[in-house]
């Protein structure tokens, strides 16, 4: 059984942020994603972006693993800093 991350608007968001500051259009993004074993369509990954679809906990990390970041940041968790 999938566990799904529940849409957020401000989630898809981030993930829209960190794609454009690549300047990567969502077909480049899909076809990335389809490297680390992720196959989507374009109309999800848009639906993810809009926080229009839930986003399965596999989706989320080839997403955070594409953009090189983590899951938490995509989230919107804040980090502690050490030191």
């Amino acid at each position: 059984m999938e566990q799904y991350v529940k849409r957020d608007r401000s989630m898809g968001a981030r993930i829209r942020d960190c794609r454009k500051a690549r300047k990567w259009t969502q077909e480049q993004m899909i076809a990335k994603l389809q490297l680390v074993g992720c196959g989507m369509l374009r109309g999800t990954y848009g639906k993810i972006e809009a926080g229009l679809r839930h986003v399965t906990v596999f989706e989320l990390c080839a997403i955070a693993t594409v953009l090189d970041t983590t899951p938490n940041d995509l989230l919107g968790f804040e980090q502690e800093k050490e030191g």
